[in-house]
């Protein structure tokens, strides 16, 4: 079976088609508190609690332990990366060496010795010390095989879900299934028309199947000139992934929402990138699935959408993209409309 992990970062969203498990006695998501972007500075992110808890009732569910265990497992590599990824740009800048110890600090401070599983631990805080190295000495290139080490392990696991990647046939369009006139509102991108954007919102409002609402959120989100900087579209799609409802397009929802929130943070790789704060709408959106999930244990597309949403790397300052940060390839990839009509094809 093809490995899961090169489908989630080659193809990463449908539309283009340390477990610290601090059980709680009913539900382990909190109501989702929108913070002060304005106010959100540059941090590290290792030494914070980007953990998915679980309650006691999704622990009881075997496959909900092990999905749990799956994020966390994300939550290392992504993490880390995101520190190490940042102590490259403090270097560049010429960083205070108080500010580089800090870092380093915070790296140590990632406790990974709560997985359930001794040899996933220790591969974890092997690599946690690694990359800890290399932010205190740039010449250090051991972490890279601690990576691949502890890469392969996680794929290892997520292929234990035997998951099949799904086929996916560019003649076909997800969306189409759940909206007939999908095509219609599609060709209605970018043009800014208020009286669609009216009719979206209404849609979204009455429709009762959540897959429609998705829908319709998502073609709002697209439905201005000004791309991923329409403003306007942000609380719509944050007021989707809060009402606890399923859809396998809420991963699709979730990156939309993430691409248009860190394009009004700054595009520089000297902004802030709040991946903790993305990260809070993350979990929101995992907890929704791993309910889904308990209750309907044979939907395979589900739990694909899980491990996709688990994988996805966070917004990191450098990337492919040879000026800004990762967000420019996020746009690519979530509003290639918006691109297109600024570069061209």
């Amino acid at each position: 079976m093809k490995r899961i992990f090169f489908l989630l970062m080659s193809m990463p969203i449908l539309l283009m088609a340390c477990t610290k498990q601090q059980s709680a006695s009913q539900s382990s998501s909190t109501a989702y508190q929108e913070p002060e972007w304005a106010n959100i500075d540059i941090e590290s992110i290792s030494d914070k609690d980007d953990w998915l808890h679980a309650s006691d009732a999704q622990l009881s569910d075997p496959l909900a332990r092990q999905l749990v265990e799956a994020y966390n497992y994300s939550v290392v590599w992504r993490n880390l990366y995101t520190d190490l990824d940042l102590s490259w740009r403090m270097w560049w800048n010429n960083s205070d060496v108080g500010e580089i110890n800090s870092l380093y600090d915070a790296i140590i401070s990632m406790d990974c010795f709560t997985f359930s599983d001794p040899k996933m631990a220790h591969l974890a805080d092997s690599l946690k010390h690694a990359v800890a190295l290399a932010v205190v000495d740039s010449t250090s290139k051991l972490y890279e095989q601690y990576f691949d080490r502890y890469m392969g392990a996680v794929l290892d696991y997520y292929d234990s879900f035997h998951v099949a990647s799904e086929s996916y046939n560019e003649d076909e369009e997800p969306y189409a299934t759940y909206v007939q006139n999908y095509a219609e509102l599609q060709e209605k991108r970018m043009q800014s028309d208020s009286i669609h954007q009216q009719q979206l919102l209404s849609m979204i409002d009455s429709a009762t199947d959540m897959n429609r609402r998705c829908v319709y959120a998502i073609e709002y989100a697209h439905s201005s000139q000004d791309g991923p900087y329409f403003i306007d579209a942000i609380p719509v799609l944050v007021n989707i992934m809060n009402t606890g409802e399923y859809s396998p397009f809420l991963y699709d929802i979730w990156r939309t929402w993430r691409t248009m929130q860190a394009a009004h943070m700054g595009m520089s790789r000297d902004s802030a990138i709040p991946n903790l704060q993305y990260n809070a709408l993350r979990r929101t959106v995992a907890n929704t699935m791993l309910n889904h999930i308990i209750e309907h244990p044979d939907d395979a597309e589900a739990i694909r959408a899980f491990l996709y949403l688990s994988a996805c790397a966070n917004i990191n300052r450098y990337c492919d993209f040879p000026f800004g940060n990762q967000n420019f390839e996020e746009q690519m990839v979530i509003f290639p409309e918006f691109v297109y009509s600024i570069i061209g094809d």
